[in-house]
């Protein structure tokens, strides 16, 4: 036996339990995988523990189940997806034998169920997936956001356009502190009824770091693996990240390399948390400009955050006194845009600031015909 063993043995380990077709013969491998789950430990990893570091509570939290306790078995299906995207092991993984598997395996699977809908235009955002919500600053891309997440945790419905799934909700708040939020809530609704299933993350530390040693590389911080484990235990509908940019520390937003690592292990966390998770972004410097291009500008930042996520939209002004939200990408949906000289709002959805006992209370979705513009409009 090796004196030590590797995150390539731990991921073939992985990839072997993936791929059996009986939970007897994956009952079999739960004894090999905690013996390599052991050995990532920071005096045993090679990397000096990033993966220990990355999955510190939810690593503890498998490895303290009996294998003969039922409930333990489930536990691994999610820790290997977690592991497997990480960068140490998904390196690994792809120097380990590629498995092909016939289409028809996946055969009657169902679709990740939508998060955030536009009647017509199928799902912007579904559970699993990365919906990126970009927009020149002061427009109201938080209060947009925060609406949607209380709206997910009032019971789900319709807010500035869009159907929203029930489901809590968690803010992580890089610019806004928790009293901010609160009070923008409590203007948004009635004090009694901000509803008591969103939760936040306060002052939240960076989610992904720069590797000192390795320059255009970035992994998971220290604080990942014990956020997402909170995550997964609230089971939210949405995640909202805001803003984006802030979560990565040390890595260059304009380099490919961290920001597509780091929109791969956010998509697997959110698969494994059955969740949305919703980015707010800034676009770049030319602004409206970059978002009528249609391109990767509309994202401050390396283009691959326009190329991974599943869909972007845009919020901007509409050039009077109003605003227009617009799905400019969309995978697995319709997009919906202002077309034609005329500047029609036929398409994009039109939005007016909402006025409540004289303060600005977010959002809210403009009616045909109205000149709603600074009216104080019923909440949503």
């Amino acid at each position: 036996m090796k004196d030590k063993d590797t995150p390539q043995d731990l991921a073939q380990a992985l990839q072997k339990y993936d791929c059996a077709e009986t939970a007897k013969e994956q009952r079999g491998l739960l004894p090999e995988i905690e013996r390599l789950l052991r050995q990532q430990r920071p005096d045993g990893a090679p990397d000096g523990g990033s993966l220990e570091a990355a999955l510190e509570a939810p690593l503890d939290a498998a490895l303290n189940h009996s294998a003969e306790n039922n409930e333990g078995i489930p536990d691994y299906p999610a820790l290997a997806l977690r592991l497997a995207r990480l960068p140490d092991v998904r390196e690994a993984l792809n120097k380990a034998p590629p498995r092909l598997q016939a289409l028809a395996a996946w055969k009657g699977k169902p679709l990740p169920e939508p998060v955030i809908t536009r009647d017509g235009y199928g799902p912007v955002l579904s559970r699993g997936e990365v919906c990126i919500l970009s927009g020149e600053g002061g427009l109201g891309k938080s209060f947009l956001s925060l609406g949607l997440a209380l709206k997910a945790a009032r019971g789900g419905g319709e807010y500035c356009g869009l159907k929203v799934a029930d489901g809590p909700a968690c803010m992580f708040a890089y610019e806004d502190s928790g009293a901010r939020l609160s009070h923008r809530a409590e203007s948004m609704e009635a004090p009694e009824q901000v509803p008591e299933r969103i939760a936040l993350l306060d002052s939240p530390p960076p989610l992904f770091v720069a590797d000192s040693r390795n320059r255009g590389i970035a992994k998971p911080s220290h604080a990942w693996g014990a956020i997402w484990q909170q995550v997964r235990e609230l089971k939210p509908a949405l995640v909202v990240i805001d803003p984006v940019s802030a979560a990565l520390e040390g890595a260059s937003v304009t380099e490919g390399g961290p920001v597509r690592a780091f929109i791969q292990a956010l998509q697997s966390e959110a698969a494994a948390a059955r969740c949305g998770a919703l980015l707010v972004a800034h676009p770049n410097k030319t602004g409206r400009k970059a978002l009528e291009a249609n391109s990767g500008d509309a994202i401050a930042g390396s283009a691959t955050w326009w190329d991974a996520a599943r869909s972007v939209l845009a919020l901007s002004s509409d050039g009077n006194d109003g605003y227009k939200l617009e799905c400019i990408k969309n995978n697995y949906g319709r997009t919906w845009r202002d077309k034609g000289p005329d500047n029609s709002r036929e398409k994009a959805i039109a939005l007016a600031e909402r006025i409540a006992d004289g303060e600005y209370a977010g959002l809210t979705a403009a009616n045909a015909g109205d000149n709603p513009w600074r009216n104080a409009l019923p909440a949503q």
